[in-house]
């Protein structure tokens, strides 16, 4: 596989200049955050009222999503007059794309100043106490896909090449999350490690029971590439995954594409309204 498509890391900062400038004709000068969606989770996002959508194929040297039910589009929302950049639609490495392709975004909204990063995701459960259905927050990441999107970048884009990932995923924004989901849920979510996958084929059993000896509780094909970005961007970083399978090597049961996103698309209207109840709530500043 590729490492990327760029043909050096002073293209890429050049095409990230070119898109956000673009963006700028759009976009607020300074937005509060962004809210990354994944597999699943654009028809309860699409109830918010959106003051303007971009097809990722009209902004200059942005990828275009492949993945099933990944739109392809960015959307500007409101939330208690904040304005959060949406993105409906991410980037993977299963789709041939390169790890500078998958943070580009990402990168590119850093320009608008963002204090404050929601990402969603679907996982298989791997801790046997998880539930299909069930929202978890993710505490700590295990990168099982064999990149790392700062090599190459490091110096010349975020500055620093030895980034501190002790907080990857912001402890006082996960402490936040758990109190206000108890009124919005009905529970307090689980904190969970989330191993990061390369894909696209699902795991052998050999290989959830290696996941799960090492710690983790879920597993998916995502995040991981753009939770690096984020920290080395210092953007803060709050990450919920909707179980969308149970990813069992003592009951291994066949899993598909059309089943996760049925799944999510079941079940993911509440967590929008616990991410869109923090961003109204949440001072990224202040933490």
């Amino acid at each position: 596989m590729k490492s990327y498509s760029f043909l050096n890391e002073f293209e890429f900062k050049a095409n990230c200049e070119a898109a956000s400038r673009y963006l700028r004709d759009y976009l607020p000068e300074k937005i509060e955050g962004i809210i990354e969606l994944g597999s699943g989770f654009g028809k309860a996002f699409d109830k918010l009222k959106k003051d303007l959508i971009i097809k990722y194929d009209k902004i200059p040297f942005f990828p275009k999503a492949s993945a099933p039910s990944h739109r392809s589009q960015l959307s500007l929302v409101y939330i208690n007059s904040k304005p959060y950049v949406i993105l409906e639609g991410r980037f993977h490495l299963y789709e041939n794309y390169g790890v500078w392709e998958v943070i580009f975004p990402i990168v590119v909204l850093s320009r608008f100043k963002p204090n404050i990063a929601y990402l969603t995701n679907a996982s298989g459960g791997i801790n046997s106490s998880l539930k299909v259905g069930e929202v978890v927050i993710v505490k700590d990441h295990i990168n099982f896909t064999g990149y790392n999107p700062l090599i190459g970048l490091a110096d010349i884009y975020f500055g620093e090449r030895f980034v501190d990932m002790s907080d990857a995923y912001n402890k006082k924004l996960r402490t936040l999350a758990k109190s206000e989901s108890v009124s919005v849920l009905g529970y307090e979510p689980k904190e969970v490690v989330y191993v990061g996958v390369l894909g696209p084929s699902f795991e052998t059993p050999a290989e959830l029971r290696a996941m799960r000896t090492m710690g983790a509780d879920i597993v998916g094909m995502s995040t991981v590439m753009e939770v690096i970005a984020l920290n080395a961007l210092k953007i803060k970083t709050l990450c919920f995954s909707l179980i969308s399978n149970i990813a069992s090597p003592d009951n291994p049961l066949k899993t598909s594409a059309e089943e996760v996103i049925e799944v999510v698309s079941n079940n993911s209207d509440k967590l929008r309204d616990l991410i869109v109840d923090l961003a109204g709530k949440v001072d990224a500043t202040k933490i």
